[in-house]
C-alpha cells in the first residue's frame, strides 16, 4: 500500500477444492509488510519455478501469489514441511490470524 502496510488474503477451499471455506483479508502493519518482503527476498521467491511436480494424496498444497512492479508470479508446493518456502507461507498464516496444523 502507498502508506508501507500491507495485505494478506487469506483462502481456504474444502478437500475437494470446489468450495470455498475461508476467504479473508487482514491488513498488516508497515513493519510486518517490510518483514515479509525480506523474507520473499530470502527465499527467492521472484525466481522459484511455479511448481516443484511432487504430489501426494494427503496433506496440503500452499499456493502463495504475489505482485511487484506489476509482476504477477505464483508458487504451488505440496507440504512444503520445514523448507524456507514453506516458514514463509507459515509466517503468513501468522499474519493473518489463521491456524494451521498440517504438513
Amino acid at each position: 500500500m502507498p502508506d508501507g502496510t500491507g495485505q494478506v488474503r487469506f483462502r481456504e477451499t474444502d478437500a475437494s477444492r470446489y468450495h470455498l471455506d475461508v476467504d479473508t483479508t487482514h491488513t498488516i502493519t508497515a513493519q510486518q509488510a517490510t518483514d515479509f518482503t525480506n523474507s520473499l527476498e530470502g527465499i527467492q521467491f521472484w525466481q522459484l519455478p511455479t511448481s516443484a511436480r511432487l504430489l501426494g494424496l494427503d496433506g496440503a498444497e500452499f499456493v502463495l501469489e504475489g505482485v511487484q512492479d506489476g509482476r504477477y508470479h505464483v508458487v504451488v508446493r505440496w507440504c512444503p514441511g520445514n523448507t524456507p518456502f514453506g516458514k514463509t507461507v507459515r509466517d503468513l498464516f501468522h499474519l493473518a490470524d489463521t491456524k494451521f496444523s498440517g504438513c
